[in-house]
């Protein structure tokens, strides 16, 4: 699911992280780090459907880093920018 949270308010989205465990046995979300937070992270810590956690973070022009984060202490948080301005 690629930005599955991005225009739903939070009932829907706690639904959603509730239900979609149970009728698959695998998944992918794919999620900014403006609609993944704290509240839906602990959402699916709860549900027992956490398996791996995989940031990716720009390095410059067309280069992008994965690294594979650590689920149990993991925390989202948001990117932040330095632009030169």
């Amino acid at each position: 699911m690629d930005t599955p949270f991005g225009r739903l308010s939070g009932g829907p989205r706690d639904a959603c992280l509730q239900e979609i465990p149970k009728v698959t046995p695998q998944w992918i979300m794919l999620v900014t780090d403006t609609e993944f937070q704290q509240d839906e992270a602990s959402a699916l810590r709860k549900s027992g459907a956490w398996g791996k956690i995989y940031e990716l973070k720009s390095k410059g022009d067309r280069h992008t880093v994965v690294n594979e984060a650590d689920i149990n202490n993991w925390v989202p948080r948001r990117q932040m920018i330095h632009s030169g301005v």
